[in-house]
């Protein structure tokens, strides 16, 4: 698009000194001098390889400033703006060809908004100091995309920049809510690092339930995550782990990571530390016990394994998220493979540098390299539940009969087309956005349909609270939250109750199971694991 980065020429040099000339002439020769430094900072900046886009947002920005004020607080967090950068690992993804992307491209895409954006970012700035550009960078993405205008005929530019206001106003919101929720309860011994806000830094996790997402929380000593969700399923899990190591042998033990529930049931969890690079021998012991947390994910319905859900640690894999558990459907389905592991087994075919993968003789190999040490992890996993078949059922059971119900994620479409639909919503007319969140909705009916409730969903759902919780969901930016509640009655009917956001939107729970009908269910998927079958289609998803 003709906007690569160049090197400042001379009649860029005139346009700054212009511009600088009439940010004097405003406010005062003396207030510039006073933060000399910083706007040298901004002057080296431009100077530097830029592109024309940024250049001009730069000016923009700064013709804004019509008094001291407005210039302190420019200034103040001028540094952060600098610092903001996007870049896309996948070259396709750059629509428009003009990255990266600078915090001053989406000024001079968006120049009637530049006010309202410097006294938002000014607010971010408040709170995150010299983490404000990685949240700025979180908020200009949409997965894939980001909020700009993909068409250079569009005239209506500010829509996109009014969209990037409200996800900001919703993830501070978030951000205030769990700040004072998490200070409230400091008397705790494992939270008291957060009397200081400053040890709060939100990961790139997808925003839920009021502008919501994890957060990483430290002290000098310990670091934690923080997961602003139900954590009693990944208590579970991380249980069932440290259950299933009492029987595996030594070198298919899996790592197990601590986690701490708060009595809202959101909670922390430890950090896992990746690997970037393992040897050989470490290498061969960690495929081994990938086999066997691939053969665990399979009986207790893991979906959802994808390359950022893994993280690869010298002790071996770790799953660090695990709301997608335990789902009936996939305890029930007997293949392999699915769409997340697909996107896992990409991760190594094609060398991306993620949590999942590593390096070993600084190369990344795809799965095939590995292919004997995934498969012998997985057989002996798969051993070691059969022989123990009647431990991990009463187990499971013991679990179901616990006084409380668990949440268990659903995703009726994937995360990128969420965000696929938001961007397109920013900028389309009303009923178009109408037949989008339809068409969300009908994908959720399906789903349930499909997987868990056979085809008798329609006349439970509360479609309303369904579709208006969807809409302002993705119009504040965030993803709205699926999730269903198993719990079980004296009869030891299973009942399951759908949410979204917290809500219900379900009539009624429903019955769907009986705890004797899934044991069976628990006992043939421990059968199927060890059979021919089964290492066929490890096979097939490894190879083909």
């Amino acid at each position: 698009m003709g906007n690569e980065k160049k090197i400042a020429k001379k009649k860029d040099f005139e346009n700054y000194y212009n511009c600088i000339s009439s940010l004097k002439t405003r406010i005062g020769d003396l207030a510039l001098k006073n933060t000399q430094n910083d706007i040298d900072e901004l002057k080296i900046f431009f100077v530097n390889l830029q592109t024309k886009a940024t250049r001009n947002g730069i000016f923009i920005t700064l013709n804004s400033i019509q008094n001291i004020p407005d210039y302190r607080i420019f200034i103040s967090m001028c540094s952060e703006l600098i610092n903001v950068n996007i870049e896309f690992d996948n070259p396709s993804a750059d629509v428009m060809g003009e990255g990266p992307y600078t915090f001053f491209y989406f000024i001079y895409q968006n120049p009637k908004k530049v006010k309202d954006v410097l006294n938002c970012a000014y607010r971010i700035y408040s709170h995150f100091k010299k983490n404000t550009h990685k949240v700025l960078e979180y908020l200009f993405r949409l997965g894939e995309s980001l909020i700009i205008c993909h068409s250079e005929y569009d005239e209506n530019l500010t829509t996109y920049m009014d969209f990037f206001i409200r996800r900001a106003e919703n993830f501070l919101l978030g951000f205030c809510t769990i700040q004072r929720l998490l200070v409230n309860m400091h008397h705790n011994s494992f939270i008291t690092i957060l009397t200081s806000i400053e040890n709060m830094i939100p990961t790139n996790g997808d925003m839920h339930c009021g502008g919501k997402v994890p957060y990483f929380i430290t002290d000098s000593i310990n670091q934690f995550i923080y997961k602003p969700r139900d954590m009693r399923l990944d208590t579970i899990i991380m249980e069932l782990l440290a259950f299933s190591n009492t029987f595996l042998e030594e070198k298919i033990k899996l790592p197990v990571l601590a986690t701490y529930l708060l009595p809202d049931n959101t909670g922390f969890m430890d950090i896992a530390v990746h690997a970037q690079e393992m040897d050989e021998e470490q290498a061969k012991s960690y495929f081994l016990k990938f086999g066997a947390l691939l053969c665990f994910a399979k009986l207790f319905g893991i979906d959802d394994l994808h390359y950022e859900n893994i993280m690869a640690t010298e002790q071996g894999p770790i799953i660090i998220d695990l709301e997608c558990a335990l789902n009936p459907n996939s305890i029930r389905t007997k293949v392999i493979t699915d769409k997340a592991l697909g996107f896992l087994k990409q991760a190594f075919i094609s060398k991306k540098r993620e949590n999942a993968t590593f390096l070993v003789n600084n190369n990344i190999f795809p799965l095939t390299y590995w292919k004997e040490y995934i498969y012998e992890g997985f057989a002996k996993a798969a051993q070691c539940f059969k022989n123990h078949t009647q431990e991990f059922i009463d187990k499971y059971s013991d679990f179901m009969h616990q006084p409380y119900s668990y949440c268990y994620r659903i995703v009726p479409i994937i995360t990128g087309e969420f965000y696929i639909h938001m961007h397109s919503m920013i900028n389309e007319p009303s009923f178009i956005t109408q037949q989008r969140i339809n068409d969300i909705c009908q994908s959720t009916i399906e789903y349930l349909n499909k997987f868990i409730f056979n085809n008798m969903i329609q006349n439970h759902l509360n479609l309303n609270l369904l579709f208006q919780n969807i809409y302002y969901s993705m119009r504040s930016g965030e993803i709205p939250l699926f999730q269903l509640s198993a719990t079980i009655d004296t009869k030891e009917n299973i009942y399951y109750m759908g949410y979204i956001n917290n809500q219900p939107f379900f009539k009624n729970p429903i019955i769907v199971n009986t705890l004797s009908a899934f044991k069976k269910e628990l006992e043939h998927k421990i059968n199927w694991l060890n059979s021919d079958e089964a290492m066929s289609s490890l096979i097939k998803f490894i190879t083909y």
